[in-house]
């Protein structure tokens, strides 16, 4: 099993509609939104989707889908109004 962990850091202000744009996609694959806390040590102005998947071949397929589709452009060119240079994107594999 792996997650696929995204971290974007959000225009300050714009919180609000990072929060829209995630939780109003349209996928076909199950994610969870995280938010920062603004807690020391974490980043303020984050947000994060996981998801997961079963194998590495199926997280390589879903990407390359996804990046090869319309929908996705479209949902990048939004994402990239209102967030700044930074933030991670993990691959992690579970190990129990």
């Amino acid at each position: 099993m792996y997650t696929n962990r995204r971290t974007w850091v959000i225009k300050r202000g714009h919180m609000q509609e990072a929060i829209d744009l995630f939780t109003s996609e349209d996928s076909d694959r199950a994610y969870r939104i995280y938010g920062s806390n603004g807690i020391a040590p974490v980043d303020f102005d984050t947000i994060t989707a996981e998801t997961d998947f079963e194998t590495l071949a199926e997280y390589e397929v879903f990407w390359q889908k996804a990046f090869d589709g319309s929908e996705f452009t479209e949902f990048i060119e939004e994402l990239n109004k209102i967030t700044v240079p930074g933030g991670r994107n993990e691959l992690l594999k579970r190990l129990n």
